[in-house]
């Protein structure tokens, strides 16, 4: 079984206490926690796009920010 990357719960605890609000990011919210453009959001981002739950899970942002994505 694998074991999550050191720095993902601190990083997941981070998103969660900045946006209590969903499970999921937009854009618009992804651009103000890295402080880049929506345009950039979408390129970054949107290949980890969940059309399902319209917007990027907070479990995937963490993984990808510790270095699992």
């Amino acid at each position: 079984m694998a074991r999550e990357k050191h720095m993902f719960r601190d990083n997941l605890e981070r998103i969660d206490a900045r946006f209590p609000q969903s499970e999921t990011l937009k854009y618009d919210d992804l651009a103000v926690l890295f402080g880049y453009s929506r345009r950039t959001a979408i390129r970054k981002w949107s290949k980890f796009y969940n059309h399902a739950c319209s917007g990027v899970p907070k479990t995937t942002v963490a993984r990808v920010m510790s270095g699992e994505g």
